[in-house]
């Protein structure tokens, strides 16, 4: 159970001033009518309490009241990040950039963004906080508490993030001298340290982005603190941005800002993500770009164990910046589907009437701004139906369990960035297209995760891994596990400084290779005994001082990729990027080369392979449901091969897609762009 419920279905609705209070009768009669049974408000403090200490709740009190009528329930989103002017002055929490300069106030959605490490400012909002709480922890219609619309970190120097800053370093280090030694630096005293003001400064910027991370996450954890004490019975959650933290460049242009979603889960009851991939255009036009998608919702469950919810869900066009894009029909409905293909415990849209204020005004709406239906609301009311009538199946569905592990890594992230090289980013992704166009289930982890759940552990561009994290990733080979790494393992150490051999932190000797040099490349090709596969970027020339078995080879026939014994297990070292070249091509006739070198066995193959991809699932009985995706902007045909074989196949949902049985392993698929079909194999 999710928030009490085994599946929640709602929308976004209120965020001041609008929509008028007129039509909130009408509305919630219309979401109860389409099948919504959840509605999130927004309570933001700038709008409710506007002269300090005088609260105004009759808006949010007739929004309770109305959700009760219509058999609602509330999830309150706590918008803190909208400051009042009358709090901002007393505080004098002005978030202060590099320069030294304020940064401008914006006053976007009605209040401004001010520093949270300004302890005057959090003294302020507590009685906001503490009487809000108070005041709706009874009602009858509230469902849980969003702390924190979409938390990131704003770069921030003033005193109190440096001063926090300093105290935290002296967490981490025994001594100045210590500090000193790992910074490179010749400080005489803690007070004389000032937050990096430019990415080229790698050491302390690796430490200041980790600094800003764990200050985000302390932050959270105060606001979970204060709405706890006063309600210790409804459940509270988060969620972050569209992306994901593996999806987000954390160097250059983003000085001390960003997230980490590993952290934030951990400090709220249940965790959630926005999914806008409808506003950036070649999401929906492109699998290749599409995986950053991917990447996001499978960060979510890998880290909550499917315990996540999708907090935002595009219901339209957006008019953001640059973000104006055409959304065609069969989208949203595909993205519906995907969030509860990837395992999500609930769906709020965002949102149900279009914006009429601020820069996003005309955009986004399950319904028109006049009331009316468009083909969005169609889509969700097909949604609806097929998922209420089979709502136990699908809320019982569980993924295979995969056994391999997508290892991201936060300082080869930054690294990469800082230094300007190729995309870390980029490499995360090809290498999750890789697995996703190949139809074997993945988690995405991290340095600190248990390792031993898995038999394969694959490492995009991995120039900079933390030392603990080096060592537990030895271990796991050690144990018996196959580790998989492109190109630089370890380049870095984690404090930034280049290692004295490249695989470093004793990679080397477990593999017995020395990289020598690095070649920038376009395009390289390796053979393998099952087929090409290409690589991207750059190519390292090495030296062998132990017998490794050649799995590849460059075209001058040089080794490109080796399998090195180590303990129990091996580890099989590409001398490229793969993962960039399926990132920047989206190539898919030779993905299938992959799970024949690594030993790997999909479920499901499709062969053509064009863009079709699908998730397995099964139920605690064991039932088999087969979700199909099209992810082109053209009609498919193609052949999918079952590892396991089926009697029949009935077909759950697949609109306007047909299917023809070949075999009790083969189907013929024929589907419409962007269309989904979910099938149950018997």
């Amino acid at each position: 159970m999710f928030l009490n419920k085994s599946f929640i279905l709602g929308t976004q609705y209120y965020r001041p001033p609008t929509p008028p209070e007129e039509e909130w009768e009408d509305d919630f009669k219309r979401m109860k009518d389409l099948g919504i049974d959840f509605v999130k408000v927004w309570a933001m403090w700038t709008y409710l309490e506007r002269e300090k200490g005088k609260f105004d709740w009759t808006k949010l009190d007739r929004l309770l009241e109305m959700a009760e009528k219509y058999d609602l329930k509330v999830i309150i989103n706590i918008i803190l990040d909208h400051i009042p002017y009358w709090a901002q002055v007393e505080a004098s929490a002005w978030i202060i950039k590099p320069d030294g300069s304020k940064r401008a106030p914006t006053r976007i959605y009605g209040g401004d963004t001010g520093c949270w490490d300004n302890l005057k400012l959090r003294e302020l909002v507590t009685p906001f906080l503490t009487e809000l709480v108070k005041r709706y922890r009874g009602s009858n219609s509230l469902s849980s508490w969003d702390i924190w619309n979409e938390p990131d970190n704003f770069e921030c120097y003033c005193k109190y993030t440096v001063e926090k800053y300093i105290n935290w370093l002296k967490t981490k280090f025994s001594s100045l001298e210590e500090l000193n030694k790992q910074f490179g630096e010749a400080y005489s005293s803690w007070e004389e340290i000032q937050p990096p003001t430019h990415p080229e400064m790698i050491t302390p910027y690796i430490f200041y982005t980790k600094f800003r991370m764990d200050s985000l996450a302390e932050q959270i954890r105060w606001i979970y603190s204060l709405v706890k004490a006063e309600d210790p019975i409804h459940p509270v959650i988060t969620h972050s941005h569209s992306w994901g933290t593996p999806n987000i460049d954390l160097g250059v242009g983003r000085l001390g800002a960003g997230w980490d979603d590993w952290l934030l889960a951990k400090e709220v009851d249940y965790y959630g993500t926005s999914l806008h991939s409808m506003y950036y255009e070649s999401q929906h036009r492109n699998p290749k770009d599409f995986v950053r998608t991917i990447v996001n919702l499978e960060t979510k469950r890998s880290i909550t164990k499917g315990e996540y919810i999708v907090s935002e869900l595009t219901s339209g066009i957006t008019r953001h910046k640059n973000m104006n894009v055409p959304i065609k029909e069969k989208e949203m409905l595909f993205n519906l589907w995907l969030c509860v293909a990837h395992n999500a415990k609930g769906i709020l849209m965002w949102q149900f009437k279009p914006e009429r204020y601020t820069i996003e005004a005309g955009g986004c709406g399950l319904i028109n701004m006049d009331g009316t239906e468009n083909y969005r609301t169609e889509e969700f009311k097909s949604f609806v139906k097929v998922f209420k009538d089979n709502e136990e199946l699908f809320t019982s569905l569980k993924p295979v369990k995969g056994k391999i592990g997508l290892f991201y890594s936060m300082h080869s992230s930054i690294v990469a960035s800082v230094n300007q090289m190729l995309n870390y980013q980029d490499a995360f992704h090809g290498a999750s297209y890789i697995f996703w166009m190949n139809n074997i289930p993945f988690d995405i982890i991290r340095a600190g995760d248990n390792l031993k759940e898995y038999s394969m552990i694959y490492l995009p561009m991995p120039i900079c891994i933390s030392e603990s994290g080096a060592k537990d990733l030895l271990e796991f080979v050690e144990a018996g596990g196959t580790l998989v790494s492109e190109a630089g393992l370890c380049s870095y150490e984690e404090n930034g400084f280049f290692s004295v051999r490249v695989p470093g932190y004793g990679f080397s000797d477990a593999t017995g290779i020395i990289e020598r040099e690095i070649v920038p490349e376009d395009i390289l090709k390796i053979k393998t005994n099952f087929g090409e596969i290409y690589g991207l970027g750059e190519r390292r020339f090495i030296d062998v001082f132990k017998d490794c078995e050649i799995m590849g080879e460059f075209e001058d026939k040089r080794p490109a990729i080796l399998s090195c014994k180590y303990g129990s297990g091996r580890i099989i070292y590409l001398l490229t990027y793969p993962s960039l070249f399926y990132e920047k091509t989206g190539n898919t006739e030779s993905l299938y080369v992959f799970y024949k070198l690594f030993n790997l066995e999909p479920e499901i193959r499709v062969t053509p392979q064009t863009g079709i991809t699908c998730r397995l699932l099964r139920t605690h009985n064991d039932r088999r449901i087969l979700f199909v995706f099209n992810n082109l902007e053209k009609d498919v045909e193609t052949y999918l091969h079952m590892e396991e074989k089926f009697k029949k196949i009935y077909p759950i949902f697949k609109n306007f897609s047909d299917i023809e049985t070949i075999s009790n392993s083969t189907v013929k698929i024929y589907m419409g762009n962007k269309e989904v079909m979910i099938l149950e194999l018997i």
